[in-house]
């Protein structure tokens, strides 16, 4: 599979030949890359799309690794009873891709709401999801772990690093846009940054009130 993952990255560099420029100048020449961006001299189109697609599947692979070589079989029992969709590898599949897929076009017009401008869609996407491509070290270092049978206890860490790679590039997002936001700093920082912070916080408070993380304690008795 991680072949597979690997052909359709060159597929999408053959679709746009900036592709793969615009990678290395994200993470070697960031704030160059971000006033590309402004500057509308990157357009992805359909290759955006595909990255979009290809960052919520990488999620829901590793989540399937996890599930076959991470978990006993009273641990898939005490998912699928949560869960029926854990029931079976397809169905996890989908759980990770269907739970990836929303909470990037959440935060894909989260920014674009608060940044209200021309090809603001394009740009949302483009700077929440470039960062996500380290996603794709992390599901190669779950593959190769799964593949060789080894290191089996950081899989599931593994997978909960790749889930929050998401929530971790809005931060990183919405800081790009403060360089040039449609209101004032302030003003853009309070809507992005501090008003994701506090909702994260609140969600954490609240699992914790609701026993919910006891309930993660307990399946994690099973792996």
């Amino acid at each position: 599979f991680l072949v597979s993952v690997l052909i359709v990255f060159l597929f999408i560099n053959k679709l746009s030949h900036v592709y793969s420029t615009s990678l290395v100048r994200y993470f070697t020449g960031h704030k160059f890359f971000i006033n590309d961006i402004f500057e509308r001299h990157y357009r992805f189109g359909i290759s955006a799309l595909l990255v979009f697609l290809l960052m919520a599947v990488l999620p829901a692979m590793s989540l399937v690794v996890w599930f076959e070589v991470g978990l006993t079989e009273a641990g898939k029992e005490f998912l699928a009873y949560y869960l029926p969709l854990f029931q079976t590898k397809n169905g996890v599949f989908l759980f990770g891709f269907t739970l990836t897929v929303l909470l990037n076009a959440l935060l894909i017009s989260w920014i674009a709401s608060v940044s209200v401008r021309s090809e603001i869609f394009a740009q949302s996407a483009t700077l929440l999801l470039w960062p996500q491509h380290v996603s794709l070290l992390i599901f190669a270092t779950t593959m190769l772990l799964a593949a060789n049978d080894i290191g089996l206890q950081y899989i599931p860490w593994l997978v909960i690093l790749i889930f929050m790679i998401p929530l971790l590039s809005f931060f990183v997002a919405s800081i790009d846009f403060a360089f040039r936001p449609t209101f004032s700093l302030p003003v853009h920082l309070l809507l992005t940054v501090v008003l994701f912070g506090f909702i994260i916080g609140i969600v954490v408070w609240l699992l914790h009130h609701i026993y919910v993380v006891e309930d993660i304690f307990d399946m994690l008795k099973f792996l």
